[in-house]
Protein backbone atom coordinates (compact mmCIF):
# COMPACT_ATOMS: atom_id res chain seq x y z
CA UNK A 1 0.00 0.00 0.00
CA UNK A 2 1.32 3.40 -1.01
CA UNK A 3 1.58 6.10 1.63
CA UNK A 4 0.65 9.60 0.53
CA UNK A 5 2.49 12.36 2.33
CA UNK A 6 0.69 15.72 2.25
CA UNK A 7 2.60 18.75 0.98
CA UNK A 8 2.54 21.91 3.03
CA UNK A 9 0.77 24.89 1.38
CA UNK A 10 4.05 26.83 1.31
CA UNK A 11 5.89 24.03 -0.51
CA UNK A 12 2.98 23.59 -2.92
CA UNK A 13 3.09 27.32 -3.78
CA UNK A 14 6.84 27.04 -4.37
CA UNK A 15 6.30 24.08 -6.72
CA UNK A 16 3.62 25.96 -8.69
CA UNK A 17 5.82 29.08 -8.86
CA UNK A 18 8.78 27.00 -10.05
CA UNK A 19 6.66 25.34 -12.74
CA UNK A 20 5.43 28.72 -13.97
CA UNK A 21 8.96 30.14 -14.03
CA UNK A 22 10.23 27.10 -15.94
CA UNK A 23 7.40 27.47 -18.48
CA UNK A 24 8.41 31.11 -19.03
CA UNK A 25 12.04 30.09 -19.53
CA UNK A 26 11.19 27.32 -21.98
CA UNK A 27 8.90 29.64 -23.96
CA UNK A 28 12.03 31.52 -24.97
CA UNK A 29 14.95 30.10 -26.90
CA UNK A 30 17.99 28.76 -25.04
CA UNK A 31 19.95 31.70 -26.44
CA UNK A 32 17.78 34.07 -24.37
CA UNK A 33 18.90 32.09 -21.30
CA UNK A 34 22.60 32.67 -22.23
CA UNK A 35 22.94 29.12 -23.56
CA UNK A 36 24.59 28.93 -27.01
CA UNK A 37 22.06 26.52 -28.57
CA UNK A 38 18.96 27.08 -30.67
CA UNK A 39 16.80 24.13 -29.52
CA UNK A 40 15.89 22.82 -26.09
CA UNK A 41 17.13 19.33 -25.32
CA UNK A 42 16.55 17.31 -22.17
CA UNK A 43 20.14 17.99 -21.12
CA UNK A 44 19.66 21.74 -21.55
CA UNK A 45 16.38 21.67 -19.63
CA UNK A 46 18.12 19.71 -16.88
CA UNK A 47 20.89 22.33 -16.81
CA UNK A 48 18.52 25.33 -16.70
CA UNK A 49 16.52 23.74 -13.85
CA UNK A 50 19.70 23.13 -11.88
CA UNK A 51 21.07 26.61 -12.61
CA UNK A 52 17.82 28.41 -11.79
CA UNK A 53 16.40 26.35 -8.92
CA UNK A 54 19.43 24.41 -7.62
CA UNK A 55 17.50 21.16 -8.06
CA UNK A 56 18.68 18.20 -10.10
CA UNK A 57 16.40 15.72 -11.83
CA UNK A 58 17.35 12.60 -13.75
CA UNK A 59 16.94 12.46 -17.53
CA UNK A 60 13.67 10.48 -17.42
CA UNK A 61 12.00 13.12 -15.22
CA UNK A 62 13.20 15.88 -17.56
CA UNK A 63 11.94 13.90 -20.56
CA UNK A 64 8.47 13.74 -18.96
CA UNK A 65 8.49 17.53 -18.43
CA UNK A 66 9.45 18.13 -22.07
CA UNK A 67 6.93 15.60 -23.46
CA UNK A 68 4.03 16.94 -21.40
CA UNK A 69 4.89 20.47 -22.52
CA UNK A 70 5.13 19.37 -26.18
CA UNK A 71 1.78 17.56 -26.02
CA UNK A 72 0.09 20.64 -24.54
CA UNK A 73 1.52 22.86 -27.29
CA UNK A 74 0.42 20.39 -29.97
CA UNK A 75 -3.12 20.19 -28.56
CA UNK A 76 -3.36 24.00 -28.41
CA UNK A 77 -2.12 24.42 -31.99
CA UNK A 78 -4.44 21.68 -33.25
CA UNK A 79 -7.46 23.23 -31.50
CA UNK A 80 -6.54 26.63 -32.95
CA UNK A 81 -6.19 25.16 -36.44
CA UNK A 82 -9.50 23.32 -36.23
CA UNK A 83 -11.26 26.55 -35.27
CA UNK A 84 -9.68 28.36 -38.22
CA UNK A 85 -11.95 28.28 -41.32
CA UNK A 86 -8.93 28.55 -43.67
CA UNK A 87 -7.53 25.32 -42.21
CA UNK A 88 -10.78 23.48 -42.97
CA UNK A 89 -10.73 24.70 -46.57
CA UNK A 90 -7.12 23.53 -46.99
CA UNK A 91 -7.94 20.08 -45.57
CA UNK A 92 -11.00 19.91 -47.85
CA UNK A 93 -8.86 20.74 -50.89
CA UNK A 94 -6.14 18.29 -49.81
CA UNK A 95 -8.52 15.35 -49.74
CA UNK A 96 -10.18 16.46 -52.98
CA UNK A 97 -13.73 16.57 -51.64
Amino acid sequence: METIIPISPTKEKAIVWGREELEKMLDESPQNQDIPFTLWTTTLVQYIIYRSFNVSYNQSAIWKIVIIRTEKEFEMKLAEALNNPDFKVKMFDFYGN
